[in-house]
């Protein structure tokens, strides 16, 4: 599995386990009308640059600990059915950023959301609101003796 997978992964598993039904791509057999609200993950862009001196953050019982910090955004597109109009799609948007206020999809924190305008989608024949979401974390990688990389890992989650 590829790390955009599992990062897509990690916030529709929070997404979902909140309530909110979310995928990685709207469903085809659902493109014209859906009676259900859904989140739509995204990756959006990552962004990893150096922790430390060289990487270097000292030394663990496997090896030398190297690690780097990323940034990772996140792209939310919800839907929500045309029978709750704007207002439903509101509360979707609501909820969402509740989840994402009290949650952290593997292990990466919270630095800031950005709701975007509600519109109705045509194509989709549903209320559509954006919210893009950008979380920090910590990479950390393992180096034994051989230079042997064991994993990166997001600090306290993800491992890649």
């Amino acid at each position: 599995m590829t790390t955009l997978t599992l990062l897509q992964e990690a916030m529709t598993d929070l997404l979902t386990a909140q309530g909110i039904p979310a995928m990685g791509s709207f469903p085809k057999a659902d493109r014209v009308h859906r009676t259900q609200p859904l989140a739509v993950v995204g990756v959006k862009e990552v962004a990893v640059t150096p922790a430390a001196f060289g990487d270097c953050l000292g030394d663990s019982d496997q090896g030398e600990l190297l690690g780097q910090q990323a940034r990772v955004t996140f792209r939310l597109a919800l839907y929500s059915p045309p029978e709750t109009g704007e207002e439903g799609c509101r509360q979707l948007l609501d909820q969402a950023a509740g989840v994402l206020f009290r949650g952290s999809p593997g292990g990466l924190r919270l630095e800031k959301w950005v709701m975007g305008e509600i519109s109705f989608d045509q194509t989709r024949g549903m209320f559509r609101a954006d919210l893009t979401a950008q979380y920090h974390g910590m990479l950390r990688l393992v180096v034994t003796g051989e230079s042997f990389f064991l994993e990166f890992a997001v600090k306290g989650g993800l491992t890649i």
